[in-house]
């Protein structure tokens, strides 16, 4: 389905609406200063930590990945067999290519801990990326960086379930390129929040795109997706800002509790809901008589006919926007 959203009341329907059977068939001391640093940001749904993504580069730790093993200068991060481990607050800056390495984050629940990915690929092992402990991890995609992260077809553990894994709140931003291959299950996956706000992705998985268990908010990002289960899944709510996102292939569009659209150019082909919003009791009493009485009895529609209000193309079996 083509949807190119403007305006409150796309949004405002989307929140109140429970969509099913909208299927498309048719139609990503040195200060490094990125680029898109200005991003404005709705605090409902975002910090101003969320958006930073200028670093101290000269005090950051490096971590060079080669193969199997990796090179590491300053603290907070040591090489134990094939996995680097990150078990401090601070900076890091992973570079290099690797196979059969993997990148754990093991901080203290208190401590935030900022990973800087700069020309990293990393394949061959189940979740290359794992954040098992911090009180919230953040990935920056540095400028002109293109990034690439590959699991297995076979976990290490079942929990292990995404090719980006965190247990913690994740948030990854800044204006590099992002290429995520899930094997496995998902492409990245969060336990608690997962927050984009502006970079590149392109993910493959077989079956989320994106999951989160909490809130998974996205704003200014340009993302492509292909998937085997839904496009993008949280289990609570979904908020999409000002993103141009293709999901080239799903089973589900976008799945959540709420799915919150403001604005976007948005392109989904699913093989079941483009969008489903789940929460049935939300509820429509407020809004006015003659729009309950339209979404009470939204009709029937030949496939392909475009919708009367909103700006949208899509092919369905039920109108979405009213």
């Amino acid at each position: 389905m083509k949807k190119r959203l403007a305006g409150m009341f796309l949004a405002l329907m989307l929140i109140i609406m429970p969509f099913a059977g909208c299927t498309a068939q048719d139609a990503v001391g040195t200060t490094v200063t990125e680029a898109s640093s200005a991003l404005q940001i709705d605090s409902t749904y975002f910090t101003d930590r969320d958006s930073k993504i200028d670093y101290e580069e000269s005090t950051a730790s490096k971590i060079v990945l080669s193969s199997t093993t990796a090179k590491i200068t300053g603290d907070g991060a040591k090489l134990e067999d094939k996995t680097v481990k990150i078990t401090k607050e601070g900076t890091y800056i992973l570079s290099g290519s690797s196979d059969g390495l993997n990148v754990v984050v093991e901080a203290a629940d208190t401590e935030k801990v900022w990973l800087v990915f700069d020309n990293l690929s990393m394949k061959g092992v189940s979740a290359p990326i794992q954040v098992l402990t911090a009180d919230k991890v953040f990935i920056t995609l540095a400028t002109g960086s293109t990034n690439t992260i590959e699991d297995i077809e076979v976990a290490e553990s079942e929990e292990l379930n995404a090719a980006i894994y965190s247990k913690s709140d994740l948030t990854i931003n800044g204006s590099g390129k992002l290429i995520v291959n899930g094997k496995y299950e998902h492409g990245i996956k969060s336990s608690d929040d997962l927050k984009m706000l502006g970079g590149s992705f392109v993910i493959t998985a077989a079956n989320d795109g994106l999951n989160a268990n909490d809130a998974l908010n996205i704003k200014d990002s340009v993302i492509e997706i292909s998937a085997k289960g839904d496009g993008i899944h949280s289990d609570k709510n979904v908020y999409i800002d000002g993103n141009s996102l293709n999901i080239k292939e799903s089973e589900e569009g976008i799945e959540g509790k709420v799915v919150d659209i403001v604005s976007g150019d948005i392109d989904i082909k699913s093989s079941d809901d483009g969008i489903n919003a789940t929460d049935s009791s939300l509820k429509t009493d407020n809004l006015p008589a003659d729009v309950q009485e339209k979404i009470k009895n939204r009709p029937e529609r030949p496939e392909g006919e475009a919708v009367p209000e909103g700006e949208m193309k899509t092919s369905y079996k039920k109108s979405m926007i009213y």
